[in-house]
């Protein structure tokens, strides 16, 4: 009868001690280097994983510091356009270099945020270019609105006072039409404060059409005068009617297409005028209403 092969066991036992003593040693530093293996491969998965864990929770907390800060921006810039304040843009500038400095952080490295952060950041520039050209228009509007409407505006009001104090006699012939025309001149002045707020086309065509008639009975009024005071700051009226006219024209030009007022505006800032630098609450102190 055939005697069974020899198994792996019988096989070690045939070696003299002094090799199996070594073979049992080399088999437990192989396996002591496999687990080592195992465990230093499964520290560094570990580690890799908390380190995502960690720039994620810092890409959140930069997303949710930018979401905060560019909705805070826009309320700013609602709220300066609805009632401008001179520490309003303060906080608005010192707001955009916050968010810029924001979008500057390395959490926007990341490459799973890196298609976002640039969309993000176009997003906000667009966004802090358009107020840059909107706050250009509205000062450049609201030059126009002093310089060529308000100012002639105000300077008539001086010289129908001029007008009516060298009018010593009230049943002079130019008394009826002087009253009549300075009733054109109040009326018009609220009808101009009017499209000023309103940007409505049919009051700024009233508002010429009235001009023209106070421009219209001067010739009128100049042949009735008493003296040369009166003609002199008749015809002074009628050259500030025209005036004011045409700032009229100038301003409904400016709201029907607002591009050319930027572009004028930037060549003023590029020339160091700077009547486009200063805020509307800067331009608008002292504009008030002309006393009638």
């Amino acid at each position: 009868m055939t005697e069974p092969a020899p198994g792996a066991l019988d096989r070690l036992r045939t070696l003299p001690i002094r090799w199996r003593i070594l073979s049992i040693a080399t088999l437990n530093i192989a396996i002591a280097i496999i687990l080592t293996a195992l465990i230093w491969n499964g520290t560094q998965v570990l580690t890799s994983a908390r380190g995502d864990l960690r720039q994620a929770r810092e890409s959140d907390r930069q997303l949710a510091l930018l979401e905060a800060q560019a909705g805070r921006l826009q309320n700013l810039i609602h709220r300066y356009f609805t009632q401008p304040d001179g520490d309003l843009l303060v906080e608005i500038n010192e707001l955009r270099r916050s968010l810029s400095s924001t979008l500057q952080n390395p959490a926007f490295v990341d490459p799973l945020l890196t298609a976002s952060a640039a969309d993000v950041v176009q997003a906000t520039e667009r966004f802090v270019a358009g107020f840059d050209q909107l706050r250009n228009v509205q000062t450049a509007i609201m030059d126009t609105y002093q310089n060529q409407v308000l100012a002639p505006a105000r300077e008539m009001s001086g010289l129908y006072a001029i007008v009516e104090g060298a009018t010593t006699d009230r049943s002079a012939l130019v008394w009826p039409s002087l009253s009549r025309s300075r009733e054109s001149f109040s009326t018009t002045l609220v009808l101009t404060e009017i499209f000023y707020l309103q940007h409505a086309s049919e009051t700024a065509t009233e508002v010429t059409r009235n001009l023209q008639r106070i421009e219209s009975t001067i010739p009128v009024m100049l042949d009735l005068a008493d003296n040369d005071l009166q003609r002199g700051a008749l015809r002074a009226i009628q050259a500030r009617a025209a005036a004011w006219r045409g700032g009229i024209e100038q301003l409904a030009q400016e709201f029907r297409d607002p591009r050319p007022v930027a572009h004028r505006c930037h060549r003023r800032q590029s020339g160091r005028d700077g009547r486009c630098d200063r805020s509307p609450v800067q331009q608008h102190a002292g504009a008030g209403t002309p006393r009638l």
